[in-house]
């Protein structure tokens, strides 16, 4: 049976759906075919980074780049059918009168596309459908996706969720299908550094031993809700807790919160990155005390999971997670961190200062939080998919 992965966007592009089905595919037991989006024709640097990509070694992926774009997910559009038989056309000419498993990124666009994709030859093709959560909830305010993810969902063979949280809400839409939790991993060598390497690290942002750092990591969203942390900073610095704040990544809300760190006084103690590279952004996270992403509901958003909490846990620091979606199942409350109330400031507040002022709890919450990290190491979360796959399509 060929394998074959449908991502309607894909690496290079950041993301916890690409990084969770990258490095879970890129270590199957066989090759699979990947059918990728690419960026528009007029973002140059998007289009090199992808070239520089596809050219590497990619373990068992074979990446194949074709038009996946859909602006508008319209039954009606011409456009939007004209688009999707031609997607499917090369899936089919790649998969031929073989057997074939088709997994797809999310239930849109990618699952709306293998739902015609295996219309064509119902019995040889099978598809399997990743569940991140917050798509559950963005189809729920269109008529047209949430019908459509309903198909999905029930044709799928097998509908992996990042959480249970996840899993109970494709049950609320489809109570039959069939579904299991695999929670995303991490690999925790990616983490280790030698106590010079993190002594630099903090030195490279002016941190001191006696600092006590803040991380988050992650794309700068209302739902990240970095904006709480430093209030609940501005709070927990006039009581004289000496604590700084790494902000890592980009995102629509950056412009923000440098607005709001300047009309709170703590420039001087918070400090964003921008973009880093992969080893930067690990040193960057180890070399904190404490990872912090007390995410919340936002609209129809919210953390399905949290892959950064895994990442924290590998790192051997604590992290202060909220109380929403998944985060509960990726941070063992009191074991590996904390999970409070993400929308309450004093609730920030409390568990900072808990923390920040307990060297021993913070130790002995990531000592246990590198062997949650261990359990979650991508070989076996690359080969429990397998297994899981294989006696759901009965092989």
């Amino acid at each position: 049976m060929k394998d074959i992965l449908l991502c309607s966007d894909f690496y290079p592009m950041i993301g916890g759906a690409h990084h969770w089905l990258y490095n879970v595919y890129s270590r199957w037991p066989s090759q699979v075919t990947v059918f990728a989006g690419s960026p528009p024709n007029n973002d140059s640097d998007a289009i090199e980074q992808q070239r520089v990509f596809d050219a590497e070694n990619h373990g068992s992926l074979s990446i194949h780049r074709i038009e996946l774009s859909f602006p508008d997910i319209n039954i009606l559009s011409f456009t939007f059918w004209k688009r999707l038989l031609n997607a499917v056309r090369s899936i089919s000419s790649e998969a031929g009168n073989d057997e074939a498993t088709l997994n797809c990124l999310r239930a849109f666009p990618d699952g709306i596309m293998g739902l015609a994709w295996k219309s064509l030859s119902p019995r040889k093709r099978k598809i399997v459908t990743f569940a991140h959560g917050e798509e559950i909830g963005i189809a729920s305010s269109s008529r047209q996706l949430k019908i459509l993810s309903y198909w999905v969902y029930k044709i799928s063979t097998l509908v992996i969720a990042n959480s249970m949280n996840t899993e109970r809400l494709v049950h609320s839409l489809v109570p039959s299908a069939q579904t299991t939790v695999i929670h995303p991993g991490v690999t925790p060598a990616d983490f280790s550094f030698s106590e010079e390497e993190l002594e630099r690290g903090r030195s490279f942002y002016g941190f001191t031993q006696n600092d006590i750092v803040l991380v988050t990591v992650g794309r700068m969203e209302i739902r990240k809700n970095h904006g709480s942390v430093l209030n609940a900073m501005r709070h927990l610095l006039d009581s004289g807790i000496q604590l700084k704040y790494l902000i890592v990544g980009g995102g629509e809300e950056e412009q923000r919160l440098r607005i709001m760190v300047k009309n709170l006084g703590i420039e001087w103690a918070v400090k964003f990155t921008g973009f880093l590279p992969n080893r930067e952004r690990s040193l960057a996270m180890a070399a904190a005390d404490i990872h912090i992403m007390p995410s919340i509901n936002h609209d129809r958003m919210f953390e399905g999971f949290g892959i950064v909490f895994i990442e924290a846990a590998a790192a051997g620091i604590p992290s202060i997670a909220g109380n929403t979606g998944g985060q509960a199942e990726a941070v063992l409350d009191r074991k590996t961190g904390l999970v409070i109330d993400g929308a309450n400031v004093d609730a920030i507040v409390g568990a900072i200062k808990q923390l920040a002022e307990n060297r021993r709890l913070r130790r002995a919450l990531g000592e246990a939080g590198r062997q949650w990290a261990m359990a979650h190491e991508w070989t076996s979360i690359a080969g429990k998919t397998a297994q899981k796959i294989r006696h759901a399509a009965g092989k």
